[in-house]
C-alpha cells in the first residue's frame, strides 16, 4: 500500500474501514461514529451507502473474511 498511495491516502484508507467495522455493529449513529472516528458525517454516510447500497460489496466480503460479526 505505501507504494501506492501516500500517506494521507493510507490514513482515510484506515479510517473508512474503522467506519465500516462500527456500521456493520448496527449499535452507533452517524453521529456517534463521526465523533468516535473524527469522520465527517458526510463520510460516515459515504461508507453507510458502500456497505449497504451499492452492488459492489467490497466492504462486507471482507468483514465476512474476517469473520467481524455484527454485535
Amino acid at each position: 500500500m505505501t507504494d501506492l498511495c501516500t500517506p494521507g491516502e493510507i490514513d482515510d484508507f484506515c479510517e473508512r474501514w474503522e467506519i465500516a467495522q462500527l456500521l456493520h455493529q448496527e449499535s452507533h449513529s452517524y453521529r456517534d461514529i463521526a465523533g468516535m472516528t473524527g469522520a465527517s458525517t458526510t463520510t460516515v454516510a459515504r461508507v453507510a451507502r458502500f456497505l449497504n447500497q451499492e452492488s459492489y460489496q467490497g466492504y462486507k466480503i471482507v468483514l465476512e473474511r474476517l469473520k467481524i460479526p455484527k454485535k
